[in-house]
């Protein structure tokens, strides 16, 4: 009798396990998104182009204000390269929001700021953005990125 109830706890204890292990597994669009936008931001920190590359859309697109201004993939890539040649220590913190629709199109709202260093000194942006994705065959990956506030400061 013992060894019955004993088989059965530890059938028990193994579906709970597989069960646990199944959710890990499944990971929503939010989280993929979310993901995206810490592989984002930690390839800033990296000062990694060729992550961000190949987050980036071919057709990808961006707007925003001066200094940033709008251009496409390999014009925000040029100016990646620029900006880590007399930049350093790279940090976004923002609160973010992130919505699905259809299922292959998502948005990232982020508001927060871009702090990196340039010379002696460290500058600090107040920056609100809204980030495309498309879900494709490699993944959730950027479309379009538009910056509606680009402030520097302290706030």
């Amino acid at each position: 009798m013992r060894s019955k109830v004993g088989i059965a706890v530890l059938a028990i204890v193994l579906l709970i396990a597989a069960s646990m292990a199944l959710d890990s597994m499944v990971v929503t669009d939010e989280e993929a998104l979310d993901q995206l936008w810490e592989d984002l931001v930690q390839a800033l920190a990296d000062e990694d182009t060729a992550t961000v590359g190949r987050l980036f859309l071919p057709p990808m697109t961006y707007r925003g204000p001066s200094p940033m201004r709008a251009g496409d993939r390999d014009k925000a890539l040029k100016r990646l390269d620029e900006f880590f040649e007399i930049a350093n220590n790279t940090k976004v913190t923002a609160t973010r929001e992130i919505t699905v629709q259809g299922g292959n199109i998502g948005v990232i709202k982020a508001d927060g700021h871009i702090r990196f260093e340039y010379g002696d000194g460290a500058i600090l942006y107040k920056m609100t953005t809204e980030v495309a994705a498309l879900n494709s065959a490699d993944g959730w990956r950027v479309q379009s990125i538009q910056v509606s506030e680009l402030n520097p400061g302290l706030f």
